[in-house]
């Protein structure tokens, strides 16, 4: 298998050394300037650097990995599936509703589309799942945790997940809060299926610092989460 990798900054590097670690060829990659496509092609064996997107699906890759702004990704998947290529596409898949769906309505056309939920393959938490689902007399009725990052602390108002017209309207949970929703349904089995949520400012961006989420699943259990995101 052949891939490609549209992002230059921290998780396009970090799906290029998952990439290289399973013995996938790695073409190439691309970014907003030739310059950073360049800079991170020398760390990857065979890859070269392309200065758009075009180029790079010419190539003709198995999989397009996208690692880009938000905002971005929807153009992505156009190109790749116009080319019959697959895409990985890294959560939140866009910015916007309108941008999803029509996404979703390009599935069909692609021969793989995912999103990267990794946490979901950690040892412990494949262990916790098989306890779970395998115990068939459990009644998970309460179901609580949270998600507390503070990697932007030092880099918020110059970081592109900070900006609302690039990474979409919602931050704490749009970026990080959907892995511990997925996280919590892949383990137990339940699905969220009503829920609200408070979402609370202290950096004075326009999008959400922390989110405190309390839910209900379709199997009749309760829950909370928390998430902060600064």
């Amino acid at each position: 298998m052949k891939a490609a990798i549209a992002g230059t900054g921290f998780m396009g590097r970090v799906h290029a050394q998952a990439v290289q670690s399973n013995d996938i060829e790695i073409l190439g990659f691309v970014g907003s300037l030739i310059e950073k496509s360049n800079e991170i092609a020398k760390s990857f064996s065979g890859a070269q650097g392309y200065s758009a997107i075009e180029e790079l699906l010419d190539q003709k890759p198995d999989v397009l990995h996208i690692c880009t702004p938000n905002s971005t990704h929807l153009e992505y998947v156009k190109a790749a599936s116009e080319r019959g290529i697959g895409v990985v596409v890294e959560k939140p898949i866009t910015s916007t509703f309108q941008d999803a769906a029509a996404m979703l309505s390009l599935a069909p056309s692609l021969k793989v589309h995912a999103v990267p939920f990794v946490y979901r393959y950690h040892p412990i938490v494949l262990e916790i799942r098989k306890r779970i689902l395998e115990n068939k007399s459990n009644n998970l009725w309460l179901l609580h945790g949270s998600y507390l990052q503070d990697w932007l602390a030092g880099s918020m108002t110059q970081n592109w997940r900070s900006n609302s017209a690039l990474a979409g309207q919602t931050r704490a949970f749009g970026d990080i809060g959907v892995h511990w929703c997925d996280l919590m349904e892949f383990v137990t089995g339940h699905r969220i299926t009503r829920l609200n949520a408070n979402m609370a400012r202290i950096s004075g961006i326009d999008t959400e610092d922390g989110v405190t989420l309390s839910f209900e699943t379709d199997k009749g259990a309760i829950g909370s989460t928390v998430m902060i995101h600064c």
